[in-house]
């Protein structure tokens, strides 16, 4: 499958890089989001006989970048995602140069990997002897963290399946938790039913005291509580739990301790906005994603988990065939990843998380979090000045929560008025939020963790909601 003409190879791949990075250049100029055309049937999707780059440049002109979901335009404010960088294209490119299996082995793909690690748990002031593993995101990464608290609570659970559960399994998570966090509970055979959800304050951060009850009800009833899992902020808006309190319970019960800090774990490269993240430290297990406010290529996350031979022990054994040698490509001065994970077969995830941090640099990579924080308590600053609008959920990160009154007082007409906005701006392209429900009340949500995001983008968006409002009424 290599070329027959390298020098024509060449050519038409720097064409078609031109390609790509005119998208990125040139994204901000078209709508933020292009409903794609119908799709065709397969047959007419792929030939027979081949069309070479000049084909595949044509169909990425016309059939793929038009429609991409948006969120490279600095305008998309519906979903926590990254919006990659022009550098993110050469890294991607450099990954698929290597083609490297990451799962095992001495090479440098196991051995940056570990480098990484080793440099973000630090970050979040694990001891330098933790554990982790790259993966496709902070949701496997729960499922990941969640299968070695498992281990801990139910010890040879691996080997006997259910008949080594004694006593009902739960998992602690705030009622503002992921999705992931039931979902890991499925896969790991303990049933959405373990997930206990822990009462919120008026700031939507778990109570600490609702958790206690939650952990001496479990105890009296003789149940096994397996983990209890922060959020470093949560999907919703970004709400970001006391994790000193939640920590000295976890710690005073003998529990697991994870925080799911999918992308607001970032706030540790941050000198400014370290002191967010107050007690992570002293989780027994982290998650956290490159992909969203680091700009990663989707996908890449990360799972850190302080105590190595409990990670090991959880995913841990090899058979013959990967059997390590002292030295050679079968040798590996560090565990291998396959031995702390489910994956053998990996990417080399590891070049992706490096590149930006070589080019841009920690303090580089930080300044952009907090821009996008500052942005956010403009946003929220602009909300609390008009009268037309309610804030819902003043951010602690990014992400704010409010909604259109419209001249609107009964709650039922203003839940229906921002749905309606929501769908709306998402059809039109000037700007993209989404949807979320705020103590029972629909708000609109506005995630900014577009690097390209300006302060005058926050005033396109409320003027654009402002004339939506007028022609609803209208």
């Amino acid at each position: 499958m290599d070329p027959v003409d390298w020098k024509v190879f060449r050519r038409q791949a720097h064409e078609l890089l031109e390609d790509l990075l005119s998208h990125i250049e040139e994204r901000p100029e078209r709508d933020v989001w292009t409903e794609p055309p119908p799709s065709d049937s397969a047959a007419e999707l792929f030939p027979e006989i081949g069309e070479g780059l000049e084909g595949i440049r044509e169909r990425l002109r016309t059939e793929i970048l038009p429609y991409d979901l948006g969120n490279l335009h600095p305008r998309f404010f519906g979903w926590i995602h990254g919006a990659g960088t022009p550098g993110a294209i050469l890294a991607a490119a450099a990954e698929a140069a290597l083609n490297t299996n990451a799962g095992g082995r001495d090479h440098v793909g196991t051995r940056l990997e570990h480098q990484v690690l080793r440099w973000f748990a630090g970050q979040f002031g694990f001891p330098d002897v933790a554990s982790g593993i790259l993966t496709t995101g902070t949701s496997l990464a729960n499922v990941i963290a969640l299968a070695v608290a498992r281990e801990q609570a139910f010890p040879g659970i691996r080997e006997a399946g259910p008949t080594a559960l004694t006593g009902r399994p739960r998992i602690y998570v705030s009622e503002e938790g992921h999705l992931s966090i039931p979902k890991a509970a499925e896969l790991l055979g303990l049933g959405r039913n373990a997930v206990v959800p822990v009462a919120v304050d008026d700031e939507l951060r778990m109570r600490p005291d609702a958790l206690l009850d939650e952990l001496r009800r479990a105890h009296a009833a003789g149940d096994r509580s397996v983990a209890v899992v922060a959020s470093l902020g949560t999907a919703s808006t970004g709400s970001i739990d006391p994790l000193e309190a939640i920590a000295d319970i976890a710690r005073e019960f003998g529990v697991w301790l994870h925080t799911d800090a999918a992308f607001g774990g970032l706030v540790v490269l941050s000198d400014e906005l370290r002191p967010l993240a107050a007690g992570v430290e002293r989780s027994d297990s982290i998650a956290f994603d490159f992909h969203k406010w680091m700009h990663v290529p989707y996908s890449a996350g990360c799972v850190l988990v302080r105590d190595p031979d409990r990670h090991l022990a959880a995913f841990g054994g090899r058979p013959g065939y990967l059997r390590g040698a002292e030295h050679g490509p079968a040798g590996a001065p560090v565990r291998w990843p396959m031995e702390l994970g489910p994956e053998l077969s990996r990417g080399f995830r590891a070049l992706r998380v490096w590149w930006p941090l070589i080019e841009h640099g920690r303090k580089g990579v930080a300044e952009q979090v907090e821009r996008s924080v500052t942005l956010a308590d403009e946003l929220a600053d602009l909300v609390e000045a008009g009268d037309s609008f309610q804030l819902l959920h003043r951010p602690d990160l990014q992400i704010v929560v409010f909604r259109a009154l419209g001249g609107r007082t009964e709650e039922g007409e203003i839940d229906e008025l921002n749905r309606e906005l929501v769908r709306r701006l998402q059809r039109d392209g000037v700007v993209l939020p989404s949807e979320t429900t705020v103590r029972g009340r629909v708000g609109i949500r506005i995630a900014i963790t577009n690097h390209r995001t300006t302060a005058e983008d926050l005033r396109i968006l409320m003027s654009a909601i402002e004339r939506e409002v007028e022609t609803i009424d209208q």
